[in-house]
């Protein structure tokens, strides 16, 4: 599930800690080091790692490489994702309890721990904030996959697994029999809607999963309006953003530019949907609204430096070189790691007539680049070629 149980219970007879599929990583861990080693600057790269150090059960190397990953690109939604997970794999979400039963028998409760469920809340939110239709195989290593298998798991372990087709039939027909769903389980029935809105978004049917979106904001607002307590990580204005982001991909802007100012409206915090914005202004080449939405992404989320990478891109596009420059150089100082950067301030100090500048930037993204900018190195090399 997707949600922390408040209460686990389990004999003595099982194992310490709560029962999951392994995560099975076919390349070695000497060549995942191999690979961070060489492109250390690469947070696949340390990403990749951490999983394969998950499948070994190292869990203290596991967080050091998502954090390592996460270090590098602070938008890197798998990462977030993982970490949230991390507590349920290594058995730190849980504090167990011994009771002595008659006849000298125990049982083994397992009780989730209040600040690791806030912080499973946080990254979960965050990661689906980044992307709503994040990589979400890493959970997979967190299912228990037993006992009784209802209606539900099914669906479930069918969507974890990437098998959208039969995900998004099995939520369908939930949906359908939705007079099972009252009461105290009408909250499940939200869940439902939410996972049949995911399966068609990654399927690309957009239509019947903006359907789902909008009926899950009308039933979560009225659940907020009664007070009912839930332990569920989204909420109605994560519900609605994650709408504008589908009204996006459905080639429908001005729906999602509507529904993006209300998300904002309830949450000035929601830098990601002035990200989204700025996207669809560029797209249109209104580059004045853009440069707005970029600077609004840095107000609400002044300590993520790839917003100042960003906005630096978008001044540049929009002939602003040299507050282009400024905001490029802001990022470099803020996050020297993300090497991105070196390849934007190269290109706009070549714009500026700034051809030592240029070519000191372009040289540290050469040295620093991952292999997979094999590409970017290329123009890198030419831009400083044709410097005079």
């Amino acid at each position: 599930m997707r949600r922390f149980l408040t209460v686990i219970l389990a004999t003595v007879c099982g194992p310490h800690g709560l029962p999951a599929q392994r995560l099975i990583v076919k390349t070695s861990i000497a060549e995942l080091e191999a690979a961070a080693h060489r492109d250390s600057l690469d947070p696949a790269a340390h990403y990749n790692l951490a999983l394969g150090y998950w499948s070994k059960q190292q869990w203290d190397r596991v967080e050091v490489e998502l954090h390592a990953a996460l270090s590098i690109d602070t938008r890197f939604a798998p990462g977030y994702l993982a970490l949230a997970f991390l507590p349920q794999a290594d058995g730190k979400a849980w504090r167990e309890e011994v009771l002595v039963l008659p006849g000298g028998r125990q049982l083994v409760r397992y009780i989730a721990v209040d600040t690791v469920v806030q912080q499973f809340e946080r990254l979960y939110r965050r990661a689906f904030l980044i992307d709503p239709l994040v990589d979400i195989r890493i959970v997979v290593a967190t299912e228990w996959r037993g006992g009784t298998i209802g209606r539900l798991d099914r669906a479930l372990y069918a969507y974890d697994d990437g098998k959208w087709d039969e995900a998004f039939r099995r939520f369908g027909d939930m949906l359908a029999d939705s007079a099972d769903y009252r009461g105290e389980k009408s909250r499940l029935y939200e869940e439902i809607i939410w996972y049949h809105a995911l399966a068609g978004a990654r399927l690309g049917r957009y239509e019947p999963a903006i359907r789902d979106l909008s009926d899950l904001i009308d039933r979560s607002q009225r659940r907020e309006a009664s007070d009912t307590i839930s332990r569920w990580p989204l909420r109605t204005n994560e519900y609605r953003y994650t709408l504008a982001f589908l009204k996006q991909r459905a080639s429908d802007p001005q729906g999602a530019l509507q529904m993006y100012r209300e998300a904002l409206a309830s949450d000035l915090g929601l830098y990601m949907a002035h990200v989204h914005m700025a996207e669809i202004y560029e797209a249109a080449g209104m580059w004045v609204d853009a440069v707005a939405a970029r600077r609004g992404a840095v107000a609400a989320n002044p300590d993520d430096p790839s917003l100042l990478l960003d906005l630096g891109k978008t001044l540049a596009n929009a002939g602003h070189w040299t507050e282009a420059e400024g905001s490029l150089q802001e990022a470099a100082d803020a996050n020297p790691r993300d090497v991105r950067v070196y390849f934007y301030l190269g290109a706009v100090e070549q714009q500026l007539g700034k051809a030592e500048s240029a070519r000191a930037a372009f040289s540290r993204f050469i040295s620093l680049a991952p292999t997979r900018y094999g590409p970017q190195v290329t123009n890198a090399k030419q831009r400083i070629a044709g410097l005079q």
